[in-house]
């Protein structure tokens, strides 16, 4: 017999959502994925278009999380990253609107579907930048795929590729500093970029203003050489 469970803060959705099963048998808060994977886990134009339940029957009956939650376990608030949403800025970034602010990322996510490609080191590079923007280790568990404990500093601490099945012990630091990236996201990049392309564009026409050809009187200059 096949069972499945799905958990959501919203009444009547599904959602792809992370859970801690606590020693005693109860359950924490879901931590439910915000940013869905197209026809994958929702269709647009969907109920519009009734027509593309018949190509895309796997992308239906998921929506998306509702506000983002901190899971606490002993003195971890641990942000979850689910599947793909590590490759994300933004929803790494989302997760410090939480209650209480996450000191430890985790991200679960199955690479399965890409046995035998780079994907799963290119996914693990990718979410190497939320570690470092964030200024938090990232854990990883991933199924197909590298397990993985990534420092704040972006160094890989630990890694597991193998195939079958096993386990990955790793010691994060619970940080609680908060970088600017987190507050202001790309922000103070584009001031930067805009005061830049400014300067440039100065430099530009006081450059053509210098190299302006300068009137001469010429009927001043003919009599001189007669």
């Amino acid at each position: 017999m096949r069972e499945h469970l799905f958990l959501s803060t919203k009444q009547g959705t599904r959602t792809n959502a992370a859970v801690v099963a606590y020693p005693d048998g109860t359950l924490s808060i879901a931590s439910e994925k915000r940013h869905l994977v197209l026809f994958g886990e929702q269709v647009p134009l969907i109920r519009e278009l009734p027509f593309l339940r018949r190509w895309f029957g796997l992308g239906l009956g998921i929506e998306p999380g509702g506000p983002p939650v901190t899971i606490s376990v002993q003195n971890a608030n641990i942000g979850t990253l689910v599947c793909f949403e590590d490759t994300l800025p933004a929803a790494g970034r989302e997760l410090f609107q939480a209650d209480k602010i996450p000191n430890l990322l985790v991200n679960i996510t199955n690479d399965a579907w890409f046995t035998g490609t780079a994907e799963p080191e290119l996914h693990l590079t990718a979410a190497t930048f939320r570690a470092v923007e964030l200024g938090r280790d990232l854990v990883r568990a991933v199924n197909g795929g590298v397990s993985a404990h990534v420092t704040a500093s972006g160094r890989w601490a630990a890694t597991r590729s193998e195939p079958v099945g096993g386990a990955l012990e790793a010691t994060p630091v619970l940080l609680e500093k908060r970088t600017i990236y987190e507050q202001f996201g790309d922000g103070p990049l584009l001031v930067f970029d805009a005061l830049v392309a400014g300067g440039l564009v100065l430099r530009r026409r006081r450059t053509k203003r210098n190299e302006a050809p300068t009137d001469v009187d010429t009927s001043q200059r003919g009599a001189q050489d007669c």
